[in-house]
């Protein structure tokens, strides 16, 4: 029972691991909102869409959910032999049951991710047909799998959640959750729905989250209260969620701590140490400015008017810095919504408010706010532009903004836009597009008055890239070793070199 204990303390470390860093920002700097600052070296074959199957990036990510899927299997296999000391077996049962949850719901995950990145999209009409990745279930890393079908992969997804449901029952449900819960389970069944285009069954999974009003919205503004632009941060309820980890919209968090319990960190939007470094030597400013690799594109920030109670929590203006023989600086909007907990802070400084943003805060990878966005895009897509509205309304009132009485491609497009808003630089943004069919044209950079917005961006790769939809890169290469060298029976996706 110890050793199981520990392997579920294994599951728990690997899924937070999981959920930042190299796991969410490729696809986002491959997607639409995000131009590439002149310093940034990071992603950049992402950004620009000259992807080739050896990027280290993509082997790093499909070696780790195949490692992390070997020990899930482990449990699995071994779970229901371990030896029960006496007089405990109504005990041991009872832990066992939520161990074995806990790694259904993990293998769930993980086949998801591979799912989303490496197979085909899910199509119900040509499923058993369309391929999707490598489909392991037991604990073989030597066995040279071929790629499963969609239909076989998305199927043992939806399987191990249910069993997954079923097994954690009697865990408790409650707001910022650090433990699996069967909540969590729900809401990854309706996240796998949506993308699976089963609008009605997505639907009925996110109302069982939202009916249950265990993880409340934030409450929208009444008349008397202080406008966001007037709201002082530690009032903030979407920058104490962001950056405090407080709030009660997570449906699970996991649990960090320093030094040892800490997530992968969203970095690539904040802070940048050569900056502080410069500044403290130079003296030349005293407002806080930053280096960040990505800086949001116009578009992206228009999504955004000044009633929206995110935006505090999203975007600041600061300066940034160019490191060129005129030492340019600019006033312009970064993204803090990965600015990181003060309280995980490595650094103090004058600038930045006291400490030097890291990235560090805990994941917040499923939200009730999600919920909502799949029940209303759902319900439109199952006519019920009634029951669509409510839901989208609720959102909108949260954040700040006005309901609508939009109908038609008019209330898709909001409730698109509002998905966009929400859930900004979480990762979703590249899938979101695929499953919509939706090619882009990468959006404007900033200008910083009085001078020329590319004084802040790359020019040599991603600025005002077109692409068009299906493109092949939407769905990511197989590693080349992979195919080419160790397992034979893989067969590349389409486009890739």
């Amino acid at each position: 029972m110890e050793d199981l204990r520990k392997w579920d303390n294994g599951i728990y470390s690997t899924l937070r691991g999981k959920m930042g860093g190299a796991y969410v920002l490729p696809q986002e700097a491959q997607a639409d909102m995000l131009n590439a600052h002149v310093s940034s070296r990071a992603y950049q074959s992402f950004h620009s869409w000259d992807l080739k199957a050896t990027d280290e990036t993509l082997n790093g990510i499909y070696q780790s959910y195949y490692a992390a899927l070997t020990d899930v299997n482990l449990v699995l296999a071994y779970a229901d032999q371990v030896e029960i000391p006496k007089g405990e077996e109504d005990r041991a049962k009872k832990m066992i049951a939520q161990y074995k949850g806990n790694a259904y719901f993990a293998r769930a995950y993980y086949y998801f991710n591979l799912a989303i990145r490496w197979g085909m999209p899910y199509v119900e009409e040509t499923a058993a047909t369309d391929l999707c990745v490598p489909h392991p279930l037991e604990m073989k890393p030597l066995e040279l799998l071929p790629r499963a079908t969609n239909k076989v992969v998305w199927d043992r997804i939806l399987d191990d959640l249910h069993k997954a449901e079923e097994l954690l029952a009697g865990t408790i449900a409650v707001e910022g959750n650090k433990e699996l819960s069967q909540d969590l389970v729900i809401a990854l069944r309706a996240r796998v729905l949506y993308y699976m285009n089963r609008p009605a069954e997505a639907l009925a999974a996110a109302e069982r989250l939202i009916s249950k009003r265990t993880y409340p919205l934030i409450a929208p503004l009444k008349e008397s209260d202080p406008r966001p632009n007037e709201t002082p941060i530690e009032n903030d309820p979407f920058v104490q969620m962001w950056q405090r980890d407080s709030g009660k919209e997570q449906i699970w968090q996991p649990f960090i701590e320093k030094p040892h319990e800490l997530t992968n960190a969203i970095s690539l939007y904040g802070a940048d140490l050569s900056t502080q470094q410069h500044q403290e030597n130079e003296r030349k400013r005293i407002e806080p400015f930053n280096a960040p690799n990505f800086l949001p594109t116009v578009e992206m920030l228009a999504l955004f008017d000044s009633k929206d109670r995110r935006a505090n929590a999203y975007f600041e203006f600061v300066y940034t810095s160019v490191q060129s023989p005129d030492n340019i600086f600019g006033y312009i909007a970064v993204i803090s919504k990965f600015k990181g907990n003060p309280a995980l802070r490595d650094r103090d400084s004058k600038v930045w408010g006291g400490y030097v943003p890291n990235g560090i805060q805990a994941p917040k990878p499923f939200r009730i706010a999600e919920q909502y966005l799949i029940a209303a895009e759902s319900a439109y897509d199952t006519q019920d532009e009634d029951k669509a509205k409510t839901f989208l309304n609720d959102l909108r009132l949260s954040r700040g903004l006005e309901a609508t009485e939009a109908t038609g491609e008019e209330l898709q497009k909001l409730i698109r836009e509002e998905r966009a808003r929400e859930l900004a630089f979480e990762g979703f943004r590249l899938w979101d597009l695929r499953k919509w069919g939706n090619g882009f044209t990468r959006g404007r950079p900033q200008s910083d008055s009085g001078r020329n917005s590319t004084d802040f961006i790359q020019k040599e790769y991603g600025l005002g890239l077109e692409i068009k939809a299906r493109h092949d890169f939407f769905i990511w290469g197989f590693p080349g070793d992979e195919v080419q060298s160790i397992n034979p029976n893989l067969k590349q996706n389409p486009g890739w070199k």
